[in-house]
């Protein structure tokens, strides 16, 4: 039983490590088109996946932790066992941490952009990488891992409604002429209009 819970985890951390290196694929690619003067397509669903992957790594932890107190463990692993799982689990908070540092540096420009103090959390995924290396789970280890989720579905949101807010003042942009043009024409048709009249008062 262990050994099919410990093979099922390795699955989970093995998606997980391959949903990760498509992730900081598309931010080097998002960082490209940014630079070669593109819009950053696909910006506002970045921090989406982040936040998908770091609950699927949270769920692995969780299973981890499960799995220790089964065997009587009360959240370090005893020498030697479950040391891949582990060492994979460190590996991908490190992956998910280093992409929101590229995410606060480039797009949310250290805080000042719209997304908030992100530094927190990272401090917060360093604490984690750390206790993995060291094949801890305390019950502590999960709560800060559930507040990190929380803090990337609050940064998740906020970037949605920025990309929105693009949106709508490019739409705004986009539509402007087409209304100056329309006022132009009626206010060229209303004074001829005036002038046709006015001479027809003088006619008479």
């Amino acid at each position: 039983m262990a050994n099919r819970n410990q093979q099922y985890t390795m699955t989970s951390v093995n998606n997980l490590t391959l949903m990760l290196n498509e992730a900081l694929d598309q931010l080097q690619n998002m960082k490209k088109n940014t630079k070669g003067g593109g819009q950053g397509k696909g910006k506002g669903g970045s921090m989406q996946q982040l936040q998908q992957m770091q609950k699927q790594l949270n769920n692995s932890m969780q299973k981890a932790r499960d799995e220790l107190q089964k065997n009587g463990n009360r959240g370090s692993v005893p020498k030697g066992q479950m040391s891949q799982e582990f060492a994979k689990m460190a590996q991908q908070q490190q992956m998910i941490r280093e992409a929101l540092q590229k995410i606060n540096q480039e797009q949310n420009k250290d805080g000042k952009n719209g997304l908030g103090n992100l530094n927190q959390m990272i401090e917060d995924m360093k604490s984690t990488e750390n206790e993995l290396v060291n094949k801890k789970i305390e019950q502590e280890t999960l709560n800060r891992q559930k507040t990190i989720l929380t803090k990337l579905l609050d940064a998740e949101n906020a970037q949605r409604e920025q990309d929105q807010d693009a949106k709508r003042e490019a739409k705004a942009a986009k539509d402007f002429p087409l209304l100056t043009n329309r006022c132009s024409k009626n206010l060229k048709n209303f004074s001829n209009q005036k002038q046709n009249g006015c001479r027809n008062c003088l006619l008479i």
